[in-house]
C-alpha cells in the first residue's frame, strides 16, 4: 500500500488518506478474520513506519505537526481494529 510516499510523489497526508480508504476496501473485501487479522497486521506494521517518518518530518519543518497527529491516529485506529477483532 505504499505509493511513492518516500519520494514525494504524493504529498504525505493525501498518502495518509488513500492509505486508510484502501485498508478498509481491503477489510471489506476479505471473508474471514483470519484475513482481516492479516491485512490489519501489516497495516499496523506500515502504519508503525509512517507515523515514525511524520514525526521525523515535522520535526524537520518538513511537515505540520498535524501529520505526525494523523499518522498516529492512523495507527491507533488500526490497533483499535486489532484489539476487537481479537476480542471476538
Amino acid at each position: 500500500m505504499q505509493i511513492r510516499k518516500e519520494s514525494g510523489t504524493l504529498p504525505y497526508v493525501e498518502m495518509f488518506r488513500i492509505e486508510s480508504m484502501l485498508l478498509d476496501a481491503h477489510l471489506d473485501a476479505v471473508a474471514t478474520d483470519k484475513d482481516r487479522s492479516e491485512i490489519l497486521g501489516n497495516a499496523l506494521a506500515a502504519a508503525k513506519k509512517n507515523k515514525a517518518v511524520a514525526a521525523q518530518r515535522a520535526q524537520s519543518g518538513l511537515a505540520t505537526p498535524l501529520m505526525a497527529l494523523e499518522a498516529k491516529a492512523e495507527r491507533l485506529r488500526i490497533e483499535a481494529q486489532l484489539a476487537e477483532l481479537a476480542a471476538k
